[in-house]
């Protein structure tokens, strides 16, 4: 993937991510963005790969779930811009937590590949952010991205 750092507006790459989950996924996507418009240097491509991935994990761990739900939110601070990833899915075991990220870990044997957190978690370090999870069994799980704030000048 090629990665060309330019300012990227995180909400409307993330509406425009959105779309077509709304449209063809019967889990609830909700979205609280802050109302500042945090702008991030990044790559729009490398984003909306990012925001796929993330998402396409969400809706395979809410399979089972009574009311899918999926709570975005992004909040600019001034130090950073978090963007935060909440589910209501099936949860990661506390023992699987620290290897999520691991090329090639799937809890998903015979159907996941183990490459999807492994490309977000690289891509986003090479653009100097951070990714983390927090995790409970038949609870769901959040994914938190921070990005580090700069310049756009």
């Amino acid at each position: 993937l090629e990665y060309k750092p330019e300012p990227v507006d995180l909400n409307r790459s993330l509406e425009e991510t959105l779309e077509k989950y709304k449209i063809k996924s019967r889990v609830n996507i909700s979205m609280q963005l802050d109302k500042s418009n945090p702008v991030v240097i990044s790559s729009y491509r490398a984003l909306r790969l990012i925001y796929s991935s993330l998402i396409e994990n969400s809706i395979q761990a809410l399979e089972s779930a009574k009311n899918p739900q999926i709570n975005i939110e992004t909040r600019k601070y001034p130090d950073k811009t978090i963007l935060t990833l909440q589910d209501n899915g099936i949860g990661i075991k506390p023992e699987h937590i620290s290897t999520i990220f691991d090329l090639f870990f799937t809890t998903r044997k015979g159907k996941g590949r183990g490459i999807g957190l492994y490309l977000v978690s690289n891509i986003l370090e090479h653009q100097g952010a951070k990714i983390r999870a927090e995790s409970e069994v038949n609870q769901g799980t959040k994914m938190i991205i921070e990005f580090p704030t700069q310049s756009t000048n």
